[in-house]
């Protein structure tokens, strides 16, 4: 994976992420479709970042759970 590439994938689950956090109302079945369409996106950059990157991402992303 290039670095353009995971700078490409690192915007878009963070796109996602920050759409789920400030998701309007409860965690409908579109809410779910996104939270499970970011997960893949979001393992797919584990190896490419380093440790501090990726926890800080995934973080993000289970708050957003939380939040959404």
């Amino acid at each position: 994976m290039t670095e353009y590439e995971v700078e490409e994938l690192k915007a878009e689950v963070l796109d996602l992420i920050m759409t789920m956090a400030y998701w309007p109302g409860n965690n409908d079945e579109k809410f779910w479709d996104i939270q499970c369409n970011t997960w893949p996106l979001l393992k797919q950059l584990k190896p490419v970042l380093n440790e501090d990157e990726y926890e800080k991402l995934y973080k993000m992303y289970e708050q957003a759970i939380m939040w959404g």
